[in-house]
């Protein structure tokens, strides 16, 4: 497994020079920002975030998990391939063994600011959001299927922002609560934005509570549902619904071509 920007500790049994010591002086220090184009390579490892992760790739694929390390000012995470896929992993837990999934306990302390973007490969993954910072997924002609993982939006908690846009590609995202928390999700801001033909199944928490505003200009099927989730449907092709205080937050979906969309919470 590579691991690449972050401290890596000399293996266990490692000699040192005879006129050396193992000081701190000895390793070289973190990369605070890390920056990696490839031009037809695909990008793999485990790779840490501090304040900036920038990886590119024109014909590669990018597969990843970040981990997300202490830090005093927001950090970027930027992914992009034109022809390739993005598979990602920012929470722990999961697999085999059906392990807890959590959002880490660095991560929930930092401004997160994630753009992830794609031509013509898949984005699919888990993915985290909070205290006030913001996730983007663009894709031109692929799908996205995406778990996102939130912290830090309860109502006192200033707004995150998420948006997912494929010009003609699906959308599976599903928005999940902060693990052990009571309080409603508040502060989220979303859209969700199909151009072309593509549908669109957008799964938010039960704990959610906002406004939601679907319009379809094509030919596919709208629907919205959920406990307590208010709906009036304008037409065959535009919801409003609200949850909680009509004043909340809103989610847009915005289906333009021929594909169905369903909203559940």
């Amino acid at each position: 497994m590579n691991v690449i920007a972050g401290k890596q500790k000399p293996k266990a049994g490692d000699a040192f020079p005879s006129d050396s010591s193992p000081t701190n002086s000895s390793w070289p220090p973190e990369k605070r920002e890390h920056r990696e184009h490839e031009t037809s390579r695909s990008i793999r490892g485990t790779y840490q975030l501090y304040d900036l992760l920038d990886l590119s790739t024109t014909s590669g694929s990018i597969f990843v998990t970040i981990e997300v390390q202490p830090g005093d000012k927001p950090s970027v995470l930027r992914l992009a391939s034109k022809s390739g896929s993005v598979r990602v992993r920012m929470v722990t837990g999961g697999g085999l063994f059906r392990k807890p999934t959590v959002v880490p306990k660095a991560a929930q302390e930092r401004i997160l600011q994630t753009d992830i973007s794609t031509h013509s490969g898949s984005v699919i993954g888990n993915v985290i959001v909070g205290n006030g910072g913001s996730l983007r997924i663009d894709t031109h002609s692929a799908s996205v299927s995406v778990d996102v993982f939130t912290f830090g939006v309860s109502e006192h908690h200033a707004p995150s922002n998420i948006s997912t846009s494929t010009q003609s590609g699906s959308q599976n995202i599903q928005v999940i609560a902060p693990s052990g928390s009571t309080e409603a999700v508040r502060a989220i801001d979303a859209s969700h934005t199909v151009l072309g033909s593509g549908s669109m199944n957008i799964h938010y928490p039960s704990k959610w509570e906002g406004t939601v505003h679907i319009l379809q200009q094509g030919s596919g099927y709208i629907s919205a549902s959920g406990d307590g989730l208010l709906v009036r449907k304008e037409s065959g092709r535009e919801i409003f619904g609200y949850k909680g205080q009509k004043e909340g937050r809103k989610i847009e979906i915005f289906e333009q071509g021929s594909g169905s969309v369903r909203f559940r919470c």
